[in-house]
Formats: structure tokens, C-alpha cells, sequence
């Protein structure tokens, strides 16, 4: 899992300064050469988030607490985060604000602002599809599975090498916050494995580019990707926090804010929380017409899903079909039930799969536009003509037909799929036709 998955759709942003300077078309041209679109308006129903500029460039010191106050008091249909300069941290109202919402320094490359706006819109596309199924899942007398979501300790790992300031560090975050020292990255990361903490401090001395390479490592762990990373410099200038937040570290503080560390080490925790509880209950979600917990979803669940998302989607979706064509004419379910899997494992927790016909596979795929659903197609297609099934003494191959349609709020449920199985080709597409597509 990457931290966080590459949106498949444009994000539109709507952003609100209080002074038209410069830092609105920085802001904007930070965003749009990453494929989103910014709007000025923070109350537009169409935007997926929202960005409150807090910047020095952008609004009056003296008038931060009104703004603030002005972004609280907007309907929130749309996650929101604010965006301050990376020494901002330090000051009374950021720091207030800080352990109650997202707050993001803004940073050349701007990577941790993009980080969190990808990571803000994918977890409200989740809690939507979550929403979407267990609504369907009613309506169709069924229920979904208890979530068993794994114990999630209320515990900061501290990491440092021994000295007198790191001692004291240690002790007086230990005074607001449940803390546990490790010394070295290889005690850091068993301990991170299993499960030991839900928040890491690094303490920077002499060790900045070991730290480094242990958050950029930390990054690329699919169970801690989203670990809240807290990096402590002495002296933090506004050089640390472009250099921490382009190694993926979440905030850099001095060791003098204990209060502050342990406020972003507990909103960071009930954020990564939430996400993995939202992971859980869509893969729980996905069921058999028994209310059995499969990663294919029966024909049945899958339609009314369908018919859910028409009424309540907020956003556009795709639908994509795979018709798999055997070598030869003999008989070959259980290889087919075989790519099934294959097919349906490949799938992010987001999307889901069905089976109309031993041949075909059909697969929703929610906030993606066609250009990205096309992606997704082709590359479970060549998933499944790159293997081999059956016996190994005499394999069976596959090559496979696809094609997506894109459906919006409202379309009827049963013209999309006459659609969608109509405009699927009945000859496969070449190896060729897969890569030039």
C-alpha cells in the first residue's frame, strides 16, 4: 500500500485566503502540476476538500482567530485542512488548532500538502463506499460482519540515542503522554510490527540521515505507512521542516513542546485508527447472497450496490468488465474460478467484483474517472495473461476482453450494465492493444 494511493480522479480544492497575494497562485500552481483543480470559493458543494490558507502571505496575523473561526462556522461537506507556515507550530492558535484538525506546513517541494489532500479524499471516498454498502446491506436483510479491528495501543515509541538531552526530552513527554524508549532502528521497527506503539518520536542529534532513511522506510511498510512521525530538532527552522516533510515525517517540533507532541501523536493515531477500521468494514462488506464475507460479491449485492450508488454517490464512478477467452474450446471452470481470484485479490479494498458468468467479471470502481479505470482494467488484464492455471503438467491460458463505462449520480442502474456488456468486445485484445491503449 502506498502512503497514500494515488488519487484515481481530479481533485477540485476549494481554497480560502483573506488577501489575494501571491500565495494564492503559488498555492494553486503547487497543486495543479499534480493534476487538481482550485477553486476560490470554500463553501462550493463540488470541491472533494478544503483549504484554509493560514500563511503570513495570505492572511493578517492579528486576524488568524477569525479565520479559523469563519472556516468552523462553513457546513462541512467536504473534509478541510489548514495550511500555515512551517514555523507556525510554535504559535498559541496553530498549536491550539493543531490537536483538533488537520494542519499542514506548507513546504518547497509541497509534498506533505499533497500527502494529506490525497490522504483526506481517500478517506472520505472510503467512509462514503462503507456507507453505500452497509445501506445496501440493509436492504437486503442482510448485515455486515463485526469489524475486528486489531488492539491499538495509546503508546508513543521514542527514539534516541542516549544522552542527557534526549533523557530529558523522554521524560518530559513521558509526563503527558504514554511513552516507551527504543534505541536503535532495528528495536524501533520490532516494535512497530507488532504493535507495540501508534505513534513514533525521533530524536535528531547526530543521526538526521539515519532518521531519515528509517521514515523513508516506514513510508513504503504497508501495515505503517500511515504511522504518525513526529521529528524533534533543537533549534527547528523552517530548512528542517522542508527537509523532514520531503522524507515524510508529519510535523518537526522542539523538544520544549511536549504538550504539543503528544496533542499530534494522538490526533495522527485516531486518524490512522480510523482508516484501518474503514479498511476492515469494506472488506467485511463484501458478501455472498448468504451474507457470507467473500472477495467476490454475488450478482444480487453487487446490483443493489448499484442502485445505492445512484442515489446516494456524490461523485462519479466507473463500471469495467473483463471477459476472459480460454485457449481452445474445452471446458475450463475451474480455471476460470482460478483467474477469479487472481482478479478479485488484485482489487483495492475500495472497488468490488462480481461473477455474472463463469467468463465474466464485472467491477465497480468508485471516485474514478475513465482515463484511471482504463489503467485498472488493463492491468488486471495482463495479470491474468501473464499466468498460467490449471495443471501444472498441462497449464491453462487466458486472454481477455475489456472495456468501462463511466456513470454519474442518478443513472439508472440496469442501462449501465446493458451498456457497459453491450460495448464488451467478443475478441480479446491483443498484448499489443493492452500496451498502446
Amino acid at each position: 500500500m502506498k502512503y497514500p494511493p494515488a488519487p484515481r480522479r481530479c481533485i477540485t480544492i476549494a481554497h480560502m485566503a483573506l488577501k489575494t497575494t501571491k500565495s494564492r497562485a503559488s498555492l494553486k500552481a503547487a497543486l495543479t502540476d499534480h493534476g487538481m483543480a482550485v477553486v476560490d470559493d470554500l463553501a462550493t458543494e463540488t470541491a472533494d476538500i478544503a483549504i484554509v490558507d493560514l500563511r503570513p502571505e495570505a492572511i493578517s496575523p492579528r486576524t488568524i482567530e477569525q479565520a479559523i473561526q469563519s472556516a468552523w462556522q462553513q457546513p462541512r461537506a467536504h473534509p478541510t485542512l489548514f495550511l500555515v507556515a512551517p514555523e507556525a507550530f510554535r504559535t498559541p492558535p496553530i498549536a491550539r488548532l493543531a490537536k483538533t484538525d488537520r494542519v499542514v506546513p506548507f513546504t518547497t517541494p509541497a509534498r506533505p500538502l499533497l500527502t494529506a489532500v490525497r490522504q483526506l479524499v481517500h478517506d472520505a471516498a472510503r467512509a462514503e463506499e462503507a456507507a453505500l454498502r452497509l445501506s445496501a446491506l440493509s436492504s437486503l436483510g442482510l448485515g455486515a460482519q463485526t469489524a475486528d479491528t486489531a488492539f491499538t495501543p495509546d503508546t508513543t515509541l521514542f527514539l534516541a540515542d542516549p544522552a542527557p538531552e534526549a533523557l530529558e526530552a523522554f521524560g518530559a513527554l513521558a509526563a503527558h503522554k504514554s511513552t516507551r524508549a527504543a534505541l536503535s532502528r532495528a528495536q524501533t521497527l520490532h516494535a512497530l510490527e507488532m504493535g507495540q506503539a501508534d505513534a513514533l518520536v525521533l530524536m535528531v542529534q547526530k543521526n538526521r540521515r539515519s532518521l531519515a532513511g528509517l521514515v523513508r522506510l516506514l513510508r513504503r511498510h504497508t501495515d505503517l505507512s500511515s504511522l504518525p512521525i513526529i521529528a524533534l530538532e533543537k533549534k527547528p527552522t523552517s530548512r528542517h521542516s522542508t527537509y523532514w516533510a520531503s522524507v515524510g515525517a508529519d510535523a518537526v517540533l522542539s523538544p520544549q513542546d511536549p504538550m504539543m507532541v503528544a496533542a499530534l501523536c494522538r490526533r495522527g493515531a485516531r486518524a490512522r485508527a480510523a482508516g484501518q477500521s474503514l479498511d476492515t468494514l469494506l472488506k467485511q462488506s463484501v458478501v455472498t447472497d448468504l451474507g457470507e464475507v467473500s472477495r467476490l460479491a454475488s450478482t444480487r449485492y453487487f446490483e443493489t450496490c448499484l442502485a445505492h450508488r445512484r442515489e446516494l454517490a456524490k461523485g462519479p464512478f466507473a463500471l469495467g468488465a473483463i471477459r476472459l477467452h480460454p485457449d481452445g474450446n474445452a471446458n475450463h471452470q475451474a480455471a476460470l474460478s482460478e483467474a477469479g481470484v487472481y482478479i478479485a485479490m488484485a482489487t483495492r479494498t475500495l472497488d468490488m467484483v462480481t461473477r455474472p458468468a463463469p467468463d465474466l467479471f464485472l467491477i465497480a470502481l468508485p471516485n474514478t474517472d475513465k482515463v484511471s479505470a482504463e489503467a485498472s482494467m488493463r492491468t488486471y488484464a495482463r495479470l491474468v495473461q501473464d499466468l498460467k492455471f490449471g495443471d501444472i503438467d498441462h497449464p491453462i491460458t487466458f486472454d481477455a476482453s475489456t472495456h468501462v463505462l463511466v456513470g454519474s449520480p442518478g443513472d439508472d442502474p440496469a442501462t449501465l450494465l446493458t451498456t457497459l456488456l453491450a460495448d464488451l468486445p467478443q475478441e480479446p485484445a491483443s498484448f499489443m492493444d493492452l500496451e498502446d491503449a
